[in-house]
């Protein structure tokens, strides 16, 4: 039979949790005895109060990527975004795969259900769109100034990432795109709206 708790009994409990949160090195039946508490009472109150004071966690003893692997792979997308264009799911989950086959010992590429939940979690950081076509009429708008800029900006970048001149191919074909389908999901970072070609 349950029997309900008093005010007084509630008001002794209350002080004999505090009690044991202010002197951790005291044990639960010394506060039991000083506070007239039953001993397994205090104990399920103190492990229900940590419980909710700690949040729970899903996983992490499964952990894939360090720290440093992430931002490296956060690094990747935000620079094939100014790039030009945003890294296709494919290409984000090879980078992964191509990291932990770096490893030692190399390790396994995640499942692609992993990958997906990542995916999720990284949503502050990127997240997918469509790219769609800019009309032709919108890209011959550009002015030589604007060209002249975007060169110089592109030469900037290839210094910084130490592209040399001989390792760049040059396509004259308009719309030509490689590896890049119209319509294609790209991640993206979280801010981009939408990514024209």
């Amino acid at each position: 039979m349950l029997r309900r708790l008093d005010h007084d009994a509630k008001m002794r409990i209350q002080e004999a949790i505090e009690f044991t949160t202010q002197n951790p090195t005291e044990k639960v039946a010394t506060s039991s005895r000083i506070f007239q508490v039953n001993a397994s009472t205090l104990r399920n109150r103190n492990r229900r109060q940590r419980q909710n004071l700690t949040p729970k966690k899903r996983g992490g003893h499964n952990k894939i990527l360090s720290d440093m692997q992430n931002e490296a792979i956060r690094r990747y997308i935000r620079r094939s975004y100014e790039a030009g264009y945003g890294a296709t799911k494919a290409m984000v989950f090879e980078a992964i795969a191509e990291l932990k086959r770096a490893e030692i010992p190399p390790k396994p590429a995640p499942s692609k259900s992993w990958f997906l939940e990542w995916i999720k979690a990284q949503s502050q950081h990127f997240h997918a769109i469509k790219t769609r076509l800019i009309d032709r009429v919108r890209v011959l708008a550009h002015n030589l100034d604007d060209v002249r800029s975007w060169f110089q900006e592109y030469k900037d970048y290839c210094d910084q990432i130490g592209v040399k001149r001989e390792d760049i191919f040059n396509f004259d074909e308009v719309g030509f795109r490689v590896g890049m389908a119209l319509g294609q999901e790209v991640l993206v970072p979280s801010h981009i709206r939408e990514v024209c070609l």
